[in-house]
């Protein structure tokens, strides 16, 4: 065995060690689909500003010949010489994980390529493929580290998982991908490796992987076969079943961690694989264990590594990593296909997007955590974890904002932009305008026939669908909505609104976002002695405060707002030409802003409240 595993770790804590009957699957049909193509962000979107920004981090970080260092000195094939060691200077991000900044520039740069065509990007991304072909071994080996003998427990798992993602999501825009990693699986399928990995620490992150195999074009139930063998454990999904805390913060064989996430959205791929409703009923109480729990004020996770994370514990302190948002997204994306009425799954991706995704990108990097007391942490651009999903994440934007049904198109979250879909057989082109959430007005004009500026409405033909709009859990009235000026449905606050008609070419759809201010209470370990802390939030934003920082008590440093908590909407006063950004009055040297446009300022998402 490459690895050693107690035969009493194995015992406690064993996987399945059995796989289902292909025949016996039954998988559930999903009523939404996520859009792979056909969604353009408009110019000036705030989306935009972050996904071209992730196209610049991608072409800056690291070069084809850097991507495919691993892969050649496995191979035995000389590497033309480089202007820096990146194994030397980033040390265990790529030297311990080979293969897992390959992974990450490819599943960023395919994202992106979906939606926009880039040819340098293009271009780095076809011949880190190619050179990873031409490294793969005749019995299939594909991995940048050996496979005799893996260095880090992280490369079975964590290195093996994002390459094997960002090879599925390269082949979505380049098939060489596909047929590489097809290879490269069949041999995962039959290693030596397989009994052991799970027992490793944080061998979860591993399971992804082969469910990511599977849904691909070139998927075979083998894939889910051998993750069902070798990652399942069904005394875990017991725990969930119980709906007990500590399988989260106690998981045996982990340390805590917002990791478990990736583990989530593993298992309910075996229940959209299989229809075993045994995988769906634990993903939703781990589900409401993780939001209930250890979510924080805005969405960011409070449950990391190296420290104790009990139930609302809610540290300030090491806390809100990107990936596990990003994986957070992932999961409730899983959720909206198959219960897309049901609107807290993208009210949990817009908060994870505005609050912990969009407040991690940098001009020159990412962040690795999302912290909300004291200062951010400056950006990294050396293949972290957080940079992995990252660049995963600002890529697939533009998929988050509307998904296709069978009879016609939801609008989940608000962003300028365009989608082209057929309906019903028919093409269908919307064009949403909106500058939100800087302004709550939303107008989406439709095309029939997919032109790109929809003649007037009394020319062109019609076509009989449904467009829903989503009406958020946060909005604070009703949402009355308008067809061309007459309103035609009201809108609850945490529904979707359908509007099924015979749609013309120009027909106009408006809509005001009910949004507001409103405060919730900071309940968690770090409360300042004899003070409160409370956060403030407009919509899906979560706002932070700008000014010193001063003793808040209990050895921990803080902006303290010197104004009773009931006061403070009513004394904030809008910033001229600076959108959501307001002065308090009476409190000279202090801004509320977005906390994902706070810099480098002093600040806190939680202040302390002391009259």
């Amino acid at each position: 065995m490459i690895f050693e595993c107690s035969d009493d770790l194995k015992a406690r804590y064993r996987t399945r060690g059995e796989a289902s009957d292909p025949t016996t699957w039954r998988p559930p049909k999903c009523p939404a689909r996520i859009p792979q193509t056909g969604v353009s962000l408009a110019g000036d979107s705030l989306f935009k500003s972050f996904f071209e920004r992730n196209i610049a981090y991608l072409l800056d970080s690291f070069s084809v010949d850097e991507l495919l260092l691993g892969f050649r000195l496995r191979a035995g094939v000389a590497n033309p010489p480089q202007e820096r060691d990146i194994y030397k200077l980033f040390g265990f991000w790529t030297e311990g994980l080979r293969g897992s900044e390959t992974g990450r520039f490819l599943m960023g740069a395919a994202n992106t390529l979906k939606w926009v065509e880039h040819p340098e990007l293009r271009r780095r991304l076809e011949a880190v493929v190619d050179g990873i072909a031409e490294c793969q071994e005749t019995d299939g080996y594909v991995y940048a580290f050996d496979r005799d003998k893996p260095k880090y427990w992280e490369q079975g798992n964590y290195a093996r998982n994002w390459f094997t993602q960002g090879m599925v999501d390269a082949g979505a825009v380049y098939p060489k991908a596909l047929e590489v990693m097809r290879r490269g699986h069949d041999w995962f399928n039959r290693c030596e490796w397989l009994p052991d990995l799970i027992y490793l620490s944080l061998g979860l992150q591993g399971h992804p992987a082969s469910l990511s195999m599977y849904f691909s074009p070139a998927g075979k139930p083998e894939d889910v076969h051998v993750a069902e063998k070798y990652y399942v454990q069904d005394w875990w999904l017991d725990q969930f079943l119980k709906r007990d805390p500590a399988a989260i913060w106690k998981y045996p064989l982990n340390r805590p961690h917002c990791y478990e996430i990736a583990g989530f959205e593993a298992y309910l791929d075996h229940y959209l694989a299989t229809g075993d409703q045994r995988y769906l009923a634990a993903m939703t109480a781990a589900w409401d264990l993780m939001r209930d729990n250890w979510q924080h004020i805005g969405g960011a996770w409070a449950i990391c590594e190296g420290k104790p994370y009990p139930p609302q514990s809610y540290r300030l302190d090491c806390t809100g990593e990107l990936c596990g948002s990003v994986f957070w997204i992932k999961f409730n994306q899983r959720f909206h296909r198959l219960f897309p009425d049901e609107e807290k799954y993208v009210a949990e991706i817009e908060k994870s997007l505005y609050n912990v995704v969009f407040a991690n990108q940098a001009e020159d990097g990412i962040r690795y955590h999302a912290l909300l007391d004291g200062h951010k942490e400056k950006p990294n651009a050396c293949n972290t974890c957080c940079e992995v999903h990252g660049t995963r994440v600002y890529g697939a934007l533009p998929e988050y904002i509307y998904s296709l049904a069978a009879d016609g198109v939801t609008v989940n979250l608000f962003e300028a932009s365009t989608i082209a879909a057929e309906v019903s057989g028919t093409p269908v082109r919307l064009r949403m305008e909106t500058r939100f959430p800087f302004d709550t007005a939303v107008k989406v004009t439709v095309a029939i026939g997919g032109q790109e500026d929809p003649p007037p409405r009394s020319g062109g033909g019609t076509a009989a669908w449904t467009l829903r709009l989503r009406v958020p859990a946060w909005a604070t009235a009703a949402m009355p909505v308008r067809v061309n000026g007459e309103t035609v449905a009201t809108g609850l606050p945490g529904t979707y609104v359908p509007i099924a008609r015979h749609w013309r070419n120009g027909d106009e759809v408006a809509f005001n976002l009910p949004a507001a201010f409103r405060m919730t209470r900071y309940e968690g370990e770090d409360v300042a002695h004899w003070s409160q802390r409370w956060a403030l939030e407009y919509g899906p934003v979560l706002m932070a405060f700008v000014g010193p920082l001063e003793d808040a008590g209990e050895g921990r440093r803080s902006v303290i707002v010197r104004c009773k908590r009931e006061d403070l909407i009513g004394r904030l006063r809008p910033m001229e030409g600076r959108p959501l950004h307001f002065r308090i009055a009476g409190l000279p040297g202090y801004e509320a802003m977005p906390y994902w446009q706070v810099g480098c300022e002093s600040f806190s998402a939680v202040p302390v409240f002391r009259p």
